[in-house]
């Protein structure tokens, strides 16, 4: 039977999380965690009231430790009563090396879901901690039957996320300040836009710790509980720290399937399985060798560089065109679209009624047509 966590920062959670099956919670000091904004006499509060409560308790030390910010930290720990909490979980080597000399009679839960793609390499892990390690934290990025692969290797309990936001870009650089972004609180939250389509919006953090960028989607897992159960993972962590509602806490750990996928459909924002079903990483791959990218049948007249919505695309031709051609234009998605040029435009922006030369040239846009889309002459049909 799968076991939950979830991070805890907002008291109007606890009314809930009593209700749910979550017995353990993580809670962030300022100093120690990447996320946490509590002070220590506010952490002290709500541990000892969460302890009253009957839950476990986990401590974050999740910041990449340097040697000058070490002694804070350090600082910090010699403040909190230890043995209120059931284990400390970490993710600098260097932090969990002073726990293994220093505190060897503590556990430790050490978080590897940053890349960690090596099970040679958390095998050693394992072996080299033996003793406080008593869980991995695993990488959302390893497919289901990877973590099979990784929990039937391993000897002690592994972690992974159920459901929240995707990391996939931190440096313990502060790169919104520059830009003259208003702080809130010691923070500053945003979103980047992408530019290839301009669709895509990905929330960004600035702290003390750092800047942190996410997926516009979030990671949920929990309407494939079955194979989730299936890949040996002990723990599945709830991370609702970033605007979901509290009352979701007991809504998103009753283990039926069947009422997580509805709920799944209400989440706030698009959801995604990430790399669970399948690694993905070889798409780039597939789209070099994309079979609607190879020459077909017909008059070549050129290639798509760029397409902009409700105005124009921008045609690499090979070779003279005329106002009146019919074209045949092939998307690398494999959608065909045929069209009759209704324009011609110089990259000034001047009309004309033949294309003379090879070039850069501007006929008017048609929808689903995107960069490195392929446009041939009809001369026959294809």
């Amino acid at each position: 039977m799968l076991k939950y966590n979830t991070y805890f920062s907002d008291p109007q959670q606890l009314p809930q999380l009593k209700k749910s099956p979550v017995r353990e919670v993580i809670l962030e000091h300022s100093v120690l965690s990447r996320f946490g904004f509590w002070n220590t006499e506010t952490l002290l509060k709500w541990a000892d009231i969460l302890k009253n409560e009957g839950f476990e308790l986990l401590l974050q030390w999740d910041i990449l430790t340097t040697q000058d910010g070490l002694g804070e930290c350090l600082d910090v720990i010699q403040q909190l009563p230890m043995h209120w909490f059931k284990a400390i979980r970490v993710k600098d080597l260097g932090a969990a090396q002073w726990l293994l000399e220093n505190r060897p009679e503590g556990a430790m839960h050490l978080l590897l879901d940053t890349g960690n793609h090596n099970l040679f390499a958390v095998k050693r892990w394992q072996q080299y901690f033996k003793g406080p390690l008593k869980r991995i934290v695993l990488s959302s990025e390893l497919p289901g039957y990877r973590l099979k692969e990784y929990t039937d290797e391993l000897e002690i309990p592994c972690e992974v996320l159920g459901v929240g936001k995707i990391l996939f870009f931190y440096t313990p650089r502060q790169l919104l300040t520059p830009l003259g972004f208003e702080k809130l609180n010691g923070n500053i939250q945003m979103t980047a836009q992408e530019n290839l389509t301009f669709q895509r919006h990905f929330p960004t953090i600035e702290n003390q710790h750092g800047t942190f960028m996410f997926h516009d989607r979030d990671l949920f897992l929990l309407d494939q509980l079955d194979e989730v159960q299936a890949t040996g993972i002990d723990t599945l962590r709830l991370d609702l720290r970033f605007g979901t509602p509290s009352d979701w806490i007991h809504e998103l750990a009753q283990l039926n399937s069947e009422r997580e996928s509805a709920l799944k459909n209400k989440w706030p924002i698009k959801t995604t399985h990430g790399f669970f079903r399948t690694n993905r990483t070889d798409k780039p791959i597939e789209l070099i060798k994309n079979k609607y990218l190879k020459l077909h049948q017909g008059d070549l007249l050129g290639q798509v560089v760029e397409a902009v919505k409700g105005d124009y695309i921008a045609l690499m031709s090979r070779k003279p065109f005329d106002l009146g051609d019919h074209l045949l234009i092939i998307t690398p998605a494999g959608k065909k679209i045929e069209v009759t040029l209704s324009s011609i435009q110089t990259i000034s922006g001047k009309s004309v009624q033949q294309a003379q030369d090879s070039g850069l040239w501007l006929i008017p846009h048609q929808k689903f047509v995107t960069q490195k889309s392929l446009v041939y002459k009809i001369i026959e049909a294809l």
